[in-house]
């Protein structure tokens, strides 16, 4: 089952995220930071969307993102393979800069600017890089400080969150990212990346109703699954995989090599990441196995249903049952 469209809009407001392939530099010395930047600075003006936050570390970004008219999906094109184009001819190099597509969650904004400015800004002290915010150069901070410039970002609408006095506002907007979260109710943005949208009730229903006009996406169901509450579990799949294969959830998880469990472990890993729509990420801290290693099960797979007509009807009957789970 293919990977559920985004869910883009005009107004839609996402944390974007991009990791680097096999958590590979994205970024090798300053001209590279630069350049990327440049790369937003010219989608920016291409396609006028609204960037509040960014920071750049040497093997992954995030962004916090509201777009306009231009979907996000073209915005991330743009920037993403313009990039590679250049690290490529710079570097003489080919093959995948990124560890698969970028990661994008849609956010209630008025609920989770705030919080997600001051999470990414807090990137850098959280690898342990540097003590303050504002000593790493490679993140939209220092342009909040008006120690540095930035004429792409939008600071206005975070700051006056604050004050209306600048001034006031900028030292209560760094007091703010320095002191980090507070509340045991803070969310964690790491924690919730698997999910396509966060917000209330009330914008879960706003946002059905912009994209009920746009058939490609509202049939692919992602309104029933927003919440990872309702979504079926790796270890219930786990379950279910172990029955309808007749090998142990614990042999499923070990480093066996056995025929038989290294099939059931790929099928297993098939189904959580085309069935359920589970990340690589996920998957390889359930079963403790490398990324590339989730990539190659997959493969295996998709080339074995080509011929293996055994495999293709046991994976037939553990996907309906998958699909017919109860959610709970």
């Amino acid at each position: 089952m293919p990977r559920p469209h985004r869910i883009e809009f005009p107004g839609a407001f996402y944390h974007v995220f991009s990791r680097g392939n096999n958590k590979q530099k994205i970024f090798q010395d300053t001209q590279d930071y630069n350049v990327y930047l440049d790369r937003i600075k010219r989608y920016d003006n291409r396609y006028n969307f609204v960037l509040y936050a960014y920071v750049l570390m040497s093997n992954h970004i995030h962004f916090a993102i509201e777009t306009k008219e231009v979907p996000l999906s073209k915005i991330m094109q743009g920037i993403q393979q313009s990039y590679v184009q250049y690290v490529h001819k710079k570097y003489d190099s080919v093959g995948h800069l990124y560890q698969g597509p970028y990661g994008a969650v849609l956010y209630e904004k008025e609920e989770f600017v705030l919080k997600l400015v001051q999470y990414i800004h807090r990137n850098p002290i959280e690898a342990h890089m540097v003590e303050r915010p504002e000593h790493y150069p490679w993140s939209s901070h220092g342009a909040y400080l008006n120690i540095a410039a930035c004429s792409f970002l939008n600071k206005k609408t975070v700051l006056e969150m604050f004050s209306s006095n600048e001034t006031k506002a900028i030292q209560m907007f760094n007091e703010f990212v320095v002191l980090g979260p507070q509340s045991s109710e803070q969310l964690n943005f790491d924690e919730v990346k698997d999910r396509q949208i966060i917000g209330s009730k009330k914008f879960m229903e706003k946002v059905k109703i912009k994209i009920d006009d746009k058939p490609a996406v509202a049939e692919t169901g992602i309104i029933m699954d927003f919440s990872k509450e309702r979504r079926i579990t790796l270890l219930e799949i786990l379950k279910i995989v172990s029955k309808q294969t007749k090998v142990s959830s614990d042999s499923i998880l070990s480093q066996s090599r056995l025929r038989e469990i290294s099939e059931a472990r790929r099928i297993f890993v098939f189904v959580a990441a085309k069935e359920a729509g589970y990340r690589l990420v996920e998957i390889s801290r359930h079963i403790k196995q490398g990324d590339s290693s989730i990539t190659r099960m997959i493969h295996k797979i998709e080339s074995e249903l080509k011929y293996d007509l055994i495999l293709s009807e046991k994976l037939g009957k553990i996907s309906q049952v998958v699909k017919a789970r109860p959610r709970s």
